[in-house]
């Protein structure tokens, strides 16, 4: 008896769903390599109550909003200064109405939401900062404890704002991330602007001495993807 066809939108679903799974599986990765960066607890403030959990915000650019999240512990409390994690996804997760959902994290964890079509270079990455900005507004956070991560793209984009900003974070893990742009790549920039010098010297001396953990994949399990090999 002949096995029904299955469709193609199913089986883009359940791609889709793998890939989520995976970033969220590296991002946990990366959360934990940051936070173990991080000394707890910090000097105290006044007591409030908050919400927590994965909290739905927005930021307005020249007249846009764009939708983030925020991830509040469960056991958030304004007595204590809480690092800050920014995280940026990859190119899967564009335009996924910004309700991915990861685990619990022993930070705040801003999630800004890129456009579909779009990368962590130009507008997106003014977002990603606004959100942080915002966010650092909002609850009682520690300004010495701010760290960056993302995957992929994601990492792409951590190259670019620790570039753009490298005296902003205290540590930085950028994960299967590339600073120039692989030939397999397309609708991508450079993390670092063309004209620079060599983009890994250019970099490296803008970063100076920023704690930065790279984390290299492929899917033979080893540090030999196009991506890792041009981004580390």
């Amino acid at each position: 008896m002949l096995e029904p066809r299955k469709s193609r939108r199913g089986a883009a679903k359940r791609g889709a769903l793998v890939r989520v799974f995976d970033e969220g599986r590296k991002m946990r990765v990366a959360v934990s390599i940051l936070l173990s960066l991080a000394a707890f607890p910090s000097a105290p403030l006044a007591a409030q109550r908050v919400q927590t959990g994965f909290l739905d915000r927005s930021v307005t650019l020249s007249g846009v909003a764009y939708r983030y999240q925020v991830y509040v512990p469960a056991n958030y409390s304004a007595t204590q200064r809480w690092p800050v994690i920014l995280f940026l996804h990859a190119e899967a997760i564009r335009s996924a109405g910004g309700d991915v959902k990861y685990t619990e994290f022993l930070a705040i964890v801003v999630f800004p939401q890129a456009p579909a079509d779009s990368s962590w270079l130009g507008i997106p990455s003014q977002v990603a900062m606004a959100a942080l900005e915002r966010t650092l507004a909002e609850f009682s956070t520690d300004p010495d404890r701010l760290y960056l991560t993302g995957l992929s793209m994601g990492g792409n984009g951590t190259w670019h704002l620790a570039y753009q900003y490298p005296e902003r974070f205290a540590a930085i893990a950028p994960i299967c991330a590339f600073v120039v742009v692989p030939p397999a790549a397309r609708g991508f920039s450079s993390a670092v602007p063309l004209d620079s010098g060599v983009p890994f010297i250019t970099l490296a001396r803008r970063l100076g001495r920023l704690p930065t953990w790279i984390c290299g994949c492929s899917r033979s399990g080893a540090d030999d993807s196009p991506f890792h090999q041009q981004g580390a």
